[in-house]
């Protein structure tokens, strides 16, 4: 995790066997490793791991992506998208992390003023 910090504690955990069908709204920093189709939302920093999904908005403070999201991401500050990543939308950010072997297909739209959540 090369630009993220945790602002606060990672109290939220999704697990790799989980599937909700909704919106997930966390108020603190949230760990992604199941499936969400719905809206997710996080105060503070998202973590999702190589074998999450979001199909649905994405929106919080930092993020670092290990999985797949289908819908627009949008972030207060830094997104790191990993090796295997994949975004199939817009982002928008502060800042942006993009490892090698890492796909975005969208619209990136950047700026020193924090994106609008």
């Amino acid at each position: 995790m090369f630009g993220v910090k945790v602002e606060n504690k990672l109290d939220t955990v999704i697990g790799a066997d989980t599937e909700i069908k909704g919106d997930v709204s966390v108020r603190s920093s949230l760990r992604l490793d199941g499936h969400v189709e719905g809206n997710v939302s996080a105060m503070d920093s998202l973590f999702m791991g190589k074998d999450s999904y979001v199909k649905g908005e994405v929106h919080c403070n930092d993020a670092v992506i290990g999985g797949k999201i289908e819908g627009n991401l949008t972030a207060r500050g830094t997104v790191e998208m990993q090796t295997g990543a994949t975004l199939l939308g817009d982002l928008k950010c502060k800042s942006l992390v993009l490892d090698k072997d890492a796909f975005l297909d969208g619209r990136v739209s950047m700026s020193v003023e924090p994106a609008e959540t």
